[in-house]
């Protein structure tokens, strides 16, 4: 029981760790509106779907280029 106990404690730490990282990764990552949107959809997809995590990231690494390449063509302009 005590070892029981004391691994139940270490996953809530864990789990405050992942989440103090999450938000700090999310404080650096997203920082205008279309960040934000590309956070959302891969969000929502992520919870309410069975996409695979490699298909999610590989589709917002995408996104994000074609993000660049949007700014740099309005930039440009």
């Amino acid at each position: 029981p005590a070892v029981k106990n004391a691994l139940a404690g270490l996953r809530a730490c864990v789990c405050v760790l992942i989440l103090d990282s999450v938000l700090r990764l999310f404080k650096n990552a997203v920082t205008d509106g279309y960040k934000i949107a590309l956070f959302v959809i891969i969000f929502l997809v992520a919870v309410f779907t069975d996409v695979s995590t490699v298909i999610l990231v590989i589709g917002a690494g995408a996104a994000g280029f074609l993000i660049c390449l949007i700014k740099k063509k309005a930039g440009a302009k």
